[in-house]
């Protein structure tokens, strides 16, 4: 078998599969033929026979023990010789057990959900291999690939998927079991229909047949043991081999039959970009199952909420210090100095209060409240910081307003020194000049060089102050405003054009906007176009109202606050949700927010 997933790295090395990929058809001679693929996965817990399995239906030599026998994924190509359709070949797909003990908590959650979604998105068929009657394990970890293939939306991904519970000795099983198995596909479109409400995406995916092919009459298959008696003094149950070997023939019967199959080079394209998209999903395969995910969302939104009003209050609060400090006289500055820093502590001692109190409420009385109480400490350690680092930035914004005043000053009075001492100078130089006789030409050549002397003894003497690095604040800006879920495509976006970088104009994507359901398959092609001229008209509106926006705050602002940039980029936020609110026949996207918001922060930055 070839190592597709390094188990110890939990790393696709693409360069090498791909290069793998591509001798293959040259090694079969069947380049100009252009060889039909279809990809067969199995995926289950640890020890639960994932490798025994596939041996036993296909003849094939994976290494099987107790323990992690399997490190990663590991494919093999089979040739198929009696087959009615038309795919020569077979392409089986095995992996490493999931929830291993060895492993670290954290790190196996995620390496988990990442291995799970990469090796369900890899196949055409994924068999669910399940020790027992209870698909609880499983079911945790196929609704975070279910998640995540939603969260996809630059592959077209539609996986199938079977059900085979191992060890089921009793032959009415089937229908004993009926209705657990309706519990489990009823759980499984509940989640679906929560992560496609999350990512914006309802009219498109409602329930799990939506995003995974699976029927639960037909997609769930029970095994006999495999031993007949306990090790080692027993043999292979014959009922096992038949029934892999029925499975085996159903598998091979849909690989001649079915439409969705691989060549080499589009399986090839297909690993490349399907790892790409799993590489940059990191916030979905953080958490253990579509609960958590629940539960972690109501959690951060209304944290979101309660920060942002509180930093509303810190804005305000800067505001008023500004006021003050600019109308103020120079000479009063050490008693309004203490005035301000006693309001500054007393404030923010008070909204930390407020912002525990509504911390531990929510713990108490929220839905998922044995779920969330695991994030209970660190919220709250996390409240007390953004507390402690907005009162050390206002007391940061507090020195730099007094010190801008102070310059103010300062200049006024340079000023008024430099008015005297270039008057002085221009009158001597005419005193100087006045006996010579001099053409205009020759006049104007005299002031200039007096005037570019004067002008760098004033440069020089005002160009020492230091200045707050607005860039790297927009970008920060951002980041907080879509904090945890699109933090990795932002970097991206960043990489490809960073904020100090302008264009003409903004560029309307594909992913910007989403169309009724029905726009793009019962209505003709105009409506779309209708659609992408309403969304440009609508993004220059929300542009001129952003550059409006940044005029006024450039007009009446003297200090720049990351407090502005704040709430710059969440008042051009709002204006997008409350247009999708009002619904006019499409609306826009997270993606669109996000470039929205990058290309006021460019804007704000120049």
């Amino acid at each position: 078998p070839l190592e597709l997933m390094d188990g110890d790295a939990s790393h696709v090395p693409m360069t090498w599969v791909m290069a793998v990929l591509d001798e293959v058809p040259k090694l079969l001679q069947e380049g100009k033929k252009r060889a039909k693929l279809f990809v067969v996965s199995v995926l289950g817990v640890q020890s639960s026979g994932k490798s025994t399995l596939l041996n036993t239906m296909f003849g094939i030599k994976f290494a099987v023990s107790a323990g992690r026998c399997t490190r990663g994924a590991f494919i093999q190509l089979l040739k198929l010789k009696r087959t009615s359709g038309s795919c020569e070949h077979l392409l089986v797909v095995d992996t490493e057990g999931l929830r291993a003990p060895e492993l670290e908590s954290m790190k196996m959650l995620k390496r988990d959900n990442e291995m799970a979604t990469f090796v369900i998105g890899l196949a055409n068929i994924t068999i669910i291999n399940i020790m027992g009657e209870a698909p609880s394990e499983m079911q945790d970890i196929m609704q975070t690939a279910v998640h995540a293939f939603i969260r996809m939306k630059k592959i077209d991904l539609k996986p199938s998927c079977l059900f085979v519970h191992q060890n089921v000795a009793d032959v009415t099983a089937g229908t004993k079991l009926s209705e657990g198995r309706a519990k489990l596909t009823e759980s499984l479109n509940e989640m679906v229909e929560y992560a496609a409400k999350e990512e914006q995406l309802e009219d498109k995916y409602k329930v799990f047949d939506q995003v995974v092919n699976f029927d639960a009459e037909k997609d769930v298959k029970y095994f006999n043991s495999l031993w007949t008696r306990s090790p080692p003094m027993s043999s292979v149950n014959p009922e096992y081999s038949e029934q892999s070997q029925e499975l085996k023939s159903s598998l091979i019967c849909l690989a001649s039959e079915s439409r969705q199959k691989f060549t080499f080079p589009t399986f090839k394209k297909h690993v490349s970009l399907l790892w790409k998209s799993v590489l940059m999903e990191s916030y979905v395969f953080s958490f253990k199952n579509m609960l958590e995910v629940i539960a972690y969302s109501e959690l951060d939104s209304k944290s979101c909420q309660w920060l942002h009003m509180f930093q509303s209050k810190v804005l305000e609060l800067q505001i008023k210090m500004e006021k003050k400090v600019f109308s103020s006289n120079v000479e009063e500055f050490d008693n309004l100095e203490e005035e301000l820093t006693m309001s500054i502590n007393l404030m923010f001692e008070s909204h930390q209060r407020e912002l525990l109190e509504k911390g531990e409420k929510f713990f108490e009385s929220c839905d998922h409240a044995d779920i969330a109480i695991k994030w209970k400490e660190d919220t709250l350690i996390s409240f007390k910081h953004i507390c402690r680092k907005h009162q050390d930035q206002t007391h940061e914004y507090r020195r730099t307003l007094f010190q801008n005043r102070r310059d103010r000053k300062h200049l006024d009075n340079m000023r008024t020194t430099f008015y005297r001492e270039i008057q002085g100078h221009v009158e001597k130089l005419a005193l100087k000049l006045q006996e010579q006789t001099l053409d205009k030409e020759q006049l104007e050549r005299e002031f200039e060089d007096l005037w570019e002397k004067q002008k760098k003894e004033i440069l020089a003497m005002t160009q020492n102050r230091s200045r707050m690095n607005v860039e790297l604040s927009i970008e920060n800006c951002v980041k907080e405003i879509f904090r945890h879920k699109e933090n990795d495509k932002i970097n991206m976006k960043l990489v490809s054009r960073g904020l100090g970088e302008t264009t003409e104009r903004f560029v309307l994507e594909s992913d910007h906007i989403i169309p009724p359901e029905f726009v793009w398959t019962k209505v003709r092609a105009s409506y779309r176009e209708y659609c992408v001229t309403s969304a440009e008209r609508q993004t220059r509106f929300f542009l001129i109202a952003a550059k409006d926006r940044v005029d006024c705050i450039c007009k009446h602002a003297n200090t720049y606050s990351k407090m502005l940039g704040l709430k710059l980029l969440r008042e051009t936020c709002d204006k997008v949700d409350k247009y999708n609110e009002a619904f006019q026949g499409f609306s826009f996207t997270e993606e669109y927010k996000i470039d929205l918001c990058l290309e006021v922060g460019r804007m704000a930055i120049k």
